[in-house]
This record gives structure tokens, sequence and C-alpha cells, in this order.
């Protein structure tokens, strides 16, 4: 295992949030329970339901595709080098053509 393994729980990446009121939890393998992601998971639904009740927020489960020429999400390239990551989108998809534009307005 490596240094960066075994000093972090979890990598976080974020992108394109400022567009609306959905937010997805991407993963490429989904947490296991008692996990640090596990954790991180029903906190974000906890505060979700709390505090933002309008807010649509569910996790989307997605697998690596190396086939592919490019990867899906950004916290594919730290899942290939087995570090836990996910990735924070307002999109639901990484189809989606907002994921092209370099605006993320509210």
């Amino acid at each position: 295992s490596s240094l960066l393994q075994d000093n972090v729980a979890f990598v976080l990446c974020l992108d394109t949030l400022g567009n609306g009121d959905d937010i997805y939890l991407h993963v490429s393998k989904p947490p296991k329970e008692g996990s640090p992601q596990h954790t991180l998971l029903k906190e974000l639904e906890t505060v979700v339901a709390d505090q933002h009740p309008d807010l649509k927020f569910s996790m989307v489960h997605k697998k690596i595709n190396l086939a592919d020429d490019t990867l899906a999400w950004e916290h594919e390239r730290f899942g290939i080098r087995r570090l836990p990551a996910f990735t924070l989108s307002h999109l639901e998809s990484h189809r989606s053509p907002e994921r092209h534009s370099i605006m993320d307005m509210r």
C-alpha cells in the first residue's frame, strides 16, 4: 500500500455544484457500511433532509469503464489507484451537455 492510501480516508471531488437544487454523489463502488465513505453519505443525507428538504440528493453508482478514452468523473482517477473517492455534482450524468461548459452559475 502507498503512503497516500495509508493517510487518506477518501477523496471528494467537486463538480458543477452551482447550477441547481439537485446533488448527486457519484461513486464507482458503493461505500461499505461502517466505512468513512458510508459515514459521509449518511451525514450528507441527514444534512440535506434536516436543513435543505427542497434539495434532491442521491447516490449514483457507475463502474469505471477502462475501455473508454476518457474517464466519466474525476473521482475515477483516484478509484483506479484504489483510493476511495466520490464526485459531488449537480449533474446526474457525466454525459450532460453542461459538463462541457466552463460556466457554473446559479
